[in-house]
């Protein structure tokens, strides 16, 4: 069973490719299997992101290779985007806190191709 984040990404793929998103599998080159250019990757990143309240970084897209990939780009924003929001709701809680926890912080290139090769650490 997929998860959101999965259905969506397919389905904006689809969208764009004029498929059906059952033909899109994680495994799937966005370049070499589809013939997506930068152009169509940012538009499709463009629309992930007004859909999921996201923000897809260059550099971050630049590493993705296949929609297994996208996908979990998008989780991991997405994940990091809630716990933004509850670390502003806490820190309204305690508004003499000043200090930023660790983790907030943007990954660094190396530690973002980790992760989406599914190296994570």
């Amino acid at each position: 069973m997929h998860d959101s984040v999965y259905t969506h990404v397919c389905n904006t793929l689809a969208d764009h490719l004029e498929i059906s998103p059952s033909q899109i599998k994680p495994d799937h080159d966005l370049r070499n299997h589809f013939g997506l250019d930068s152009v169509a990757l940012h538009v499709i990143a463009a629309l992930l992101e007004e859909e999921e309240e996201i923000e897809i970084r260059e550099e971050d897209l630049a590493l993705v290779n296949t929609v297994g990939q996208l996908i979990r780009l998008v989780r991991a924003l997405r994940a990091r985007s809630l716990f933004e929001v509850h670390l502003l709701e806490a820190n309204d809680a305690f508004p003499g806190s000043r200090r930023r926890p660790r983790g907030l912080e943007r990954p660094s290139s190396m530690r973002s191709v980790a992760f989406l090769h599914g190296k994570a650490r």
